[in-house]
């Protein structure tokens, strides 16, 4: 995309965050997905902002390019007070696991048993996104916090960068519009050819690259491995296997003792059968995505280096 052919470009700036003496004024609000910044070719709805990267550990203002959003609206939580998880518990103990049955189905009953609704993303722990599909189905995501180089003086929080990803893009959160944008890891800003031959030349400083790598992330695409007991959970919350399990109880009951010990067979050794499928696929996949010992040399303060792939940055020179 070329940079000229955008007009009023939303310019971000990321102030520093201040802290809140209490947040109890908060509630419920629903955000729609941050609006698309206006560009000459409507099929292409995206903009170029501006990133302060000293408050990264960086130097200067660095161009980036915000992508619509993937999903259709979201809503910000933080962790309940003690009290809301401790009635929660209860409740799923005299239903008799009704609720967090109905709760792992429904993430926004889940939530509002479980999370306090906020109206900024400064404090969000969790976001539940909604997906923009024909369902519009609701998605818990969790919100991660980056350290940046300032330093804490006791009066003020250290500054953090606030992000979460969704779809395997990473979505950062703007204090000038409250909200999340998604940015693309790509280069825009360097037009001239003097700007371009001096970073070809010198290639970005330590400094720079370091806060690139805060602000964009490492270049890998991860690929989480679940422990064994969550994959099996998810298994026998499946309608399928729900209905299995409380098929062989009943018939447990009425004493179909061979009817029932071979459903209960039958359906162990599928649930064990897929775990183990589903572990070993993901594994294989983590492998192949692994490159923490692929080795690359860039340019970097005027010096060539090596360094892992999983360190380079937007417009760093290999």
């Amino acid at each position: 995309m070329n940079p000229d052919n955008l007009t009023d470009p939303a310019h971000l700036h990321l102030g520093e965050m201040k802290k809140r003496s209490s947040d109890a004024e908060d509630s419920a609000t629903l955000l729609d997905a941050p609006a698309t910044c206006p560009v000459d070719d409507t099929s292409d709805p995206a903009c170029v902002g501006s990133v302060d990267m000293l408050r990264c550990g960086g130097s200067g203002i660095t161009s980036v390019l915000f992508l619509p959003s993937e999903y259709r609206s979201i809503r910000l939580y933080r962790a309940a007070t003690w009290w809301k998880q401790a009635l929660y518990s209860v409740l799923c103990v005299t239903s008799f696991g009704v609720l967090p049955l109905l709760a792992y189905y429904m993430p926004l009953l889940h939530a509002a048993c479980t999370l306090t609704p906020l109206s900024s993303g400064v404090f969000a722990t969790v976001v539940l996104v909604q997906r923009r599909d024909s369902t519009g189905s609701w998605e818990a995501v969790p919100v991660q916090r980056t350290p940046t180089t300032s330093a804490d003086d006791g009066v003020n929080p250290p500054e953090q960068l606030i992000w979460f990803t969704f779809r395997k893009h990473r979505y950062m959160y703007d204090d000038s519009t409250t909200s999340f944008r998604r940015i693309s890891a790509t280069l825009h800003g360097v037009t001239s050819s003097d700007a371009l031959r001096s970073r070809l030349t010198s290639g970005h400083s330590d400094e720079m690259a370091g806060a690139l790598l805060r602000y964009f992330g490492p270049n890998a695409l991860e690929i989480a491995l679940l422990p064994a007991h969550h994959v099996l959970m998810e298994k026998l919350l499946h309608p399928f296997y729900l209905f299995q399990l409380t098929s062989v109880a009943l018939w447990l009951y009425e004493a179909y003792w061979s009817y029932s010990i071979l459903i209960l067979a039958m359906t162990v050794g599928s649930v064990g059968y897929e775990v183990a499928t589903q572990l070993l696929n993901t594994k294989k996949l983590h492998n192949l995505m692994h490159m923490d010992d692929v080795v690359v040399h860039v340019r970097r303060n005027h010096q060539h280096l090596c360094v892992p792939a999983t360190a380079l940055v937007v417009g760093g020179i290999l």
